[in-house]
């Protein structure tokens, strides 16, 4: 909730020790003094001015009239307190009532409906603190009840806010928990859906290449005596036969024979790999995206013949 400009910024605080101490034996201040101890806590509010001030009051048998400027502040207070709606509204009006007590700061009144309106706003702590101090004033049987009461009532309200903010912190924590799992599951079903797309895209990739033959011409010598061989690579599914016939030369005409020697050439996605039997990468290839070649070793280029 919102906090008000605070006039009586450590007074709540040590309130509660204050109630506990003994009651101090004042003698009969006179009206200066009064006056004297107003004026060092209107220069500067703390704990001692302020005490200071009540038990001068409670000992005194007559205290000044309110000043008009007081009580214009705490009407203005009591008018946004009875329209107030919002927990900002309630904060207008503990303003008002603070700067009431500033001007007055004998005016148990202005003190109660202070901590009525910071209660008003959600702020249990403050308006239980300065309830305590307004008891330490001299109050009527009725007006001490009063006060205890809703000292009681707010405590409740407090305790209750604070178990609502931890049941809302750990429906916070269960929450960013689920959104967690669910981000989690929905990159797994999105990683598998892409998997699964990779795996369909690769087998409709090589049921477009399957049976297809490539073929590539390449001049060489044996013996010294030129030669030109054409080498090519069938399709079986996800492997590659790789074969050599002499076109031109001596042997030419002979027909094919396979050269892997115990190696096959694999297809993963569009790339080929010449294995060894061992396992090992030998040699690499890419299929263009069309089918029509095969770019192997980075020199020779096969291209579809069917």
């Amino acid at each position: 909730m919102n906090n008000r400009t605070r006039i009586l910024p450590v007074l709540s605080i040590f309130a509660a020790l204050l109630l506990a101490w003994p009651p101090m034996a004042v003698a009969q201040p006179t009206n200066a003094d009064f006056q004297q101890a107003v004026a060092e806590y209107q220069q500067s509010p703390s704990f001692g001015t302020y005490e200071k001030i009540i038990k001068m009051a409670v000992a005194m048998n007559q205290l000044p009239p309110i000043p008009s400027e007081a009580q214009r502040r705490f009407v203005r207070g009591a008018t946004l307190f009875k329209d107030a709606q919002t927990p900002d509204d309630f904060k207008q009006a503990s303003d008002e009532f603070s700067q009431a007590i500033r001007l007055a700061p004998w005016w148990p009144d202005a003190l109660y409906n202070l901590a009525l309106a910071q209660g008003a706003a959600g702020d249990y702590a403050s308006a239980i603190a300065d309830l305590k101090w307004y008891q330490r004033f001299k109050l009527s049987e009725a007006e001490a009840d009063a006060a205890q009461k809703k000292i009681w009532g707010f405590e409740a309200k407090q305790e209750k806010a604070a178990k609502d903010k931890e049941l809302a912190a750990e429906k916070a924590a269960r929450d960013r928990e689920m959104a967690a799992q669910k981000a989690a599951e929905d990159q797994r079903a999105q990683q598998e859906a892409a998997a699964a797309n990779k795996v369909r895209e690769q087998e409709e990739f090589l049921r477009k290449i399957d049976g297809a033959r490539y073929s590539c011409t390449v001049p060489g010598t044996d013996d010294g005596r030129p030669i030109v061989s054409n080498y090519y690579f069938d399709i079986r599914g996800d492997t590659i036969m790789w074969s050599r016939e002499r076109v031109q030369g001596p042997g030419a005409g002979r027909g094919s024979r396979d050269i892997l020697a115990g190696r096959i050439i694999r297809i993963y996605g569009r790339e080929v790999r010449l294995m060894h039997p061992d396992g090992s990468v030998v040699a690499t290839g890419v299929i263009s995206a069309d089918g029509s070649t095969i770019l192997f070793d980075d020199i020779h280029l096969y291209k579809r013949e069917r």
